[in-house]
């Protein structure tokens, strides 16, 4: 009688020792798909030298599922970490004849997700740069998931249904509404991350027919100005002599962003400003400014990773003696999409695609007049402490991380139709037809 109560005591606490380590995989996935989503903007338990890696990995075709082409990862991870919440809790309160195939089934399902992220943690710590530190909790949570079952397990090691790959299958299926409800749950926050809260940002009217965002609507101006004006005022930075921007001297609108060249989000955000410019011809001024994460040339960071972020930094600002920097500043960025380094031979192809002179550039990436010109950056990224890139200043307000794009597009779209008023929207209706 002793050993059956000790027994049973063993069981109630390696079922509740999994639902802790569920709940905390819960918890953790959810942070990880609002940040893949745009949704949260925090970087709490992210930064590493000023990169926020899992805003990195997000952004990584290996964070997704089905080759790349599918959902972040997280999304899965949700769904498992919901089911096994619910078997374990299904464990706790199940009649003691179905406990045994419970406990086969959730070993099952534990030994798959610590291999599997057994895989993940290697491309996390090995192969990117900067590691996704709350993907790396994920994994104590699954190993804390593992340990619960593997205990009841060890309570149920001579019954056959625990074995029985018949058994364990049966009992799954007899849980399909545990499977169900994780699912309904990732999809309504997918929903929610995804769709609701991001047409809420662009003023509530989404999307048009032919794929672009339509107009900010009269209800949504003064409140979009009003979140913008929330924002930290930034400190006055002197662009006088920089030569690193897009956009007419006279344009009303301007804006400075602090990135990373080996950074995705840095890529998405200057995506997004080019994306406004187009949308708003000659109202946006954007300087673009350099915060290499890497030691080799910015003292402010405490590892050197290569000196590729220190390349790309030194070519864009001798770009535009040659009057080739959009070429050359976009094309950096785009060798992200084509996974190649900012190596010397890579800028000389970049260099001569765009019209320039390789050895001409390559002399002044070396000069001292070149860091020189990077160190005023770094200072003026020291004034606005600047933590992690890309970090944004938009008329005057700062914005840290990548905002999302049909919330920074409804700041600019309040900000001109403030100044402009109706010209602006006739204008917009101009090039916009219907």
């Amino acid at each position: 009688m002793l050993i059956q109560d000790r027994s049973k005591q063993l069981a109630r606490l390696a079922a509740i020792l999994g639902l802790l380590a569920a709940v905390a995989g819960i918890v953790l996935a959810v942070m990880l798909a609002g940040k893949h989503s745009g949704f949260i903007q925090s970087d709490l338990g992210c930064t590493i030298d000023g990169q926020d890696g899992c805003k990195n990995l997000g952004a990584s075709p290996d964070s997704r599922i089905f080759f790349g082409r599918g959902p972040h990862i997280a999304w899965f991870g949700l769904f498992f970490y919901l089911s096994l919440g619910g078997l374990f809790l299904r464990i706790l309160l199940c009649p003691p004849d179905r406990r045994a195939a419970l406990a086969g089934l959730l070993l099952a399902m534990t030994v798959f997700g610590t291999v599997y992220d057994g895989f993940l943690a290697y491309k996390n710590l090995f192969v990117f740069e900067v590691p996704c530190q709350l993907c790396i909790y994920t994994y104590f949570a699954t190993l804390v998931a593992l340990l619960g079952a593997a205990l009841l397990a060890f309570d149920f090691r001579q019954s056959p249904a625990m074995l029985a790959a018949g058994e364990v299958l049966r009992a799954a299926l007899r849980a399909w509404y545990v499977f169900a409800a994780a699912f309904l749950i990732c999809l309504g926050l997918a929903l929610y991350f995804t769709v609701a809260l991001r047409i809420d940002a662009a003023g509530g009217e989404g999307r048009d027919s032919r794929g672009g965002i339509p107009l900010l609507g009269v209800e949504r101006r003064a409140g979009i100005i009003a979140e913008h004006e929330a924002l930290p005022i930034a400190p006055q930075l002197n662009v006088n002599g920089l030569t690193q921007f897009e956009g007419p001297a006279n344009a009303p609108i301007v804006i400075q962003e602090f990135a990373d060249f080996r950074c995705p989000h840095c890529y998405h955000a200057s995506e997004e400003l080019r994306y406004l410019q187009q949308r708003w011809p000659d109202r946006l001024r954007v300087y673009y400014r350099h915060f290499p994460l890497d030691a080799t040339c910015n003292p402010q960071v405490s590892q050197s990773r290569g000196g590729y972020s220190c390349n790309g930094a030194q070519a864009a600002l001798c770009a535009s003696e040659q009057n080739i920097f959009p070429k050359i500043y976009h094309g950096i960025f785009n060798f992200q999409a084509t996974e190649q380094n900012i190596g010397l031979r890579e800028l000389e192809n970049l260099t001569v695609s765009a019209g320039g002179s390789w050895p001409r550039l390559l002399q002044c990436m070396g000069s001292a007049a070149t860091q020189q010109r990077l160190n005023r950056d770094l200072a003026d990224a020291l004034a606005v402490k600047v933590e992690a890139t890309p970090t944004l200043i938009i008329q005057g307000r700062l914005f840290r991380g990548a905002p999302p794009i049909e919330w920074i597009t409804a700041v600019i779209d309040a900000l001109v139709l403030q100044k402009e008023g109706a010209a602006a929207e006739a204008d917009f209706a101009a090039r916009n037809p219907l």
